[in-house]
């Protein structure tokens, strides 16, 4: 499984275990709810994405962020860029360690998000769970940063009351 061990607790394992029990062709499909569950955390997701990148865009238009010729901006770059710079924008530091703070928590959601835009998901039966799952190397270097085998497939269990709870907790970075 994907996930790392130090997140696998009894419920994950549970879960992966009645995953096992099926061949990809019994698994289920996502119902309506869960397309609009895992909609709604990427798009909320991408709307932080695009404040961030609405900010990183009018502090560089300021002179305040530059970047080298040449260089590639990306999403990471730009949260990296971000906290490098914030101490131009903010001068009083409890601030500044949150601003730093919850690009942190956007960058660890970062990996859910494209687990749900890129990742085959099919439902576990008789669960209320998800599994994602890719053969995409990319993707999953990506995601877990670790070199995957071309011959291999990947996945990741998640329950959907843990896909939930995540969107509440995002919703807190959507302004």
């Amino acid at each position: 499984m994907a996930l790392p061990k130090e997140c696998r607790v009894e419920r994950s394992k549970y879960l992966e275990e009645q995953y096992k029990k099926y061949q990809i062709t019994e698994l289920e499909n996502l119902t309506t709810e869960d397309f609009r569950v895992l909609g709604m955390y990427i798009q909320t997701y991408c709307f932080i994405e695009l404040n961030i990148q609405r900010i990183f865009q009018k502090l560089k238009e300021n002179g305040i962020i530059k970047i080298k010729k040449g260089t590639k901006i990306n999403v990471p770059y730009i949260m990296d860029m971000l906290k490098k710079s914030i101490n131009q924008v903010i001068t009083e530091p409890s601030e500044i360690s949150l601003f730093i703070e919850n690009l942190g928590e956007i960058e660890l959601r970062r990996s859910y998000r494209n687990i749900f835009a890129h990742w085959a998901a099919k439902r576990i039966p008789k669960e209320d769970a998800m599994v994602f799952i890719t053969s995409n190397a990319q993707d999953y270097k990506k995601v877990i940063g670790k070199e995957m085998n071309s011959d291999y497939i990947a996945y990741a269990i998640l329950d959907i009351a843990d896909i939930r709870g995540l969107i509440v907790h995002l919703l807190e970075y959507d302004k």
